[in-house]
């Protein structure tokens, strides 16, 4: 807007002041120095001051109404937005249900690939569809948990890693890639694993057994016998916990507390072939054969098929000088596990009656 226009500024002061490129308001607004103008333009100074406090006034005016305008138009445009993403998902909504219900019936059916498929296309239409993202993890971690029974863990543990990046919360496919990680012979990866279902879903027995075992693994005694004690409190009533965490003491050289922990085991379940077998052999290092034997001869009669104990059943008979009795132990052993080298020595010596 033109200086004449609005301020009524003579032809003459009109003029000079465009010589010194004051053409419009914004640009007498703009101007940092009145002084120096007044001198270029031969223009009173006390004008000058009263006209660039009126144009600095009126282009702020006109800032604030721009502004003003600009914040409602983006505002109505917000709005159109949001108002046409509702739209359209209320008329896809019918779609998105549709794909989830097939998948579902895929899932029954067992057909993981074909039930991903639907799910994506589900979540694809509608993205607020959250039931629909877990089944679709959870449907990818079965794809993944067949390729790991396949024997191809590489692949098995990509799988499963993209399944978690559509639901990271799914605290059975954190440890079903732990358990593929502990094939792969990637301990540390397995704990951190069996660590992150823990922390989800922190009564998942399975996962703290599997933890305190994988710790064993990585030799790290005292941690795994802080994991086990925590997989008993969970489930006090599962031998499992109090046979593992015994043979962690018996590994540490601490029979006395690995013997504790074997007849708790019994005592919760007396057919546990496990415990007889490894209390036997908790015996042995504390008393000898003859405190062990009544436990093997409890596990065998348990298990018939457990080669473990009718190879230290018949050692034992061996140092007792029972030959007759520690070669059929041994001969039994051999049927289950026919390249046994340990039952093959022992046999040897006890067919020489040699204790």
């Amino acid at each position: 807007m033109r200086l004449i226009d609005v301020l009524g500024i003579g032809p003459d002061f009109a003029r000079k002041l465009e010589l010194a490129q004051v053409n419009t308001v914004r640009d007498l607004a703009g101007i940092g120095d009145v002084v120096s103008l007044s001198k270029r333009t031969k223009l009173p100074l006390i004008t000058l001051k009263h006209w660039h406090k009126w144009a600095k006034t009126r282009e702020k005016s006109l800032y604030r109404k721009r502004l003003g305008h600009l914040i409602t138009l983006s505002t109505l445009v917000v709005w159109f937005v949001y108002a046409s993403i509702w739209l359209i998902r209320q008329f896809d909504a019918p779609r998105a249900v549709a794909y989830y219900n097939a998948a579902n019936d895929e899932v029954k059916q067992a057909r993981y690939e074909k039930a991903v498929e639907g799910y994506r296309k589900a979540v694809r239409i509608n993205p607020d569809m959250t039931q629909a993202k877990a089944n679709l993890a959870a449907s990818m971690a079965e794809i993944a948990t067949g390729i790991a029974e396949s024997g191809d863990y590489k692949e098995a543990i990509r799988q499963y890693r993209l399944s978690l990046a559509v639901d990271p919360n799914l605290a059975l496919t954190h440890y079903n890639l732990a358990v593929t990680f502990e094939r792969d012979q990637q301990v540390v990866s397995a704990i951190e694993e069996y660590s992150r279902a823990m922390s989800l879903e922190p009564d998942l027995f399975i996962a703290q057994f599997n933890l305190a075992g994988a710790r064993a693994a990585n030799h790290d005694f005292a941690g795994a016998v802080a994991e086990y004690k925590k997989a008993i409190n969970i489930r006090p009533t599962d031998p499992r916990g109090y046979v593992n965490l015994g043979i962690v003491y018996f590994d540490a050289g601490d029979i006395r507390s690995a013997i504790g922990e074997y007849r708790k085991a019994i005592d919760i379940n007396p057919g546990d072939v496990l415990g007889h077998y490894n209390l036997g052999n908790a015996l042995i290092r504390e008393s000898g054969c003859s405190a062990a034997i009544p436990e093997f001869q409890i596990a065998v009669s348990l298990d018939p098929k457990h080669a473990g104990s009718h190879i230290n059943l018949g050692g034992c008979y061996r140092q007792e000088g029972k030959f007759d009795d520690a070669i059929k132990e041994l001969k039994i052993a051999l049927g289950l596990e026919p390249g046994n080298q340990i039952a093959k020595y022992n046999l040897d010596l006890a067919s020489q009656g040699v204790q």
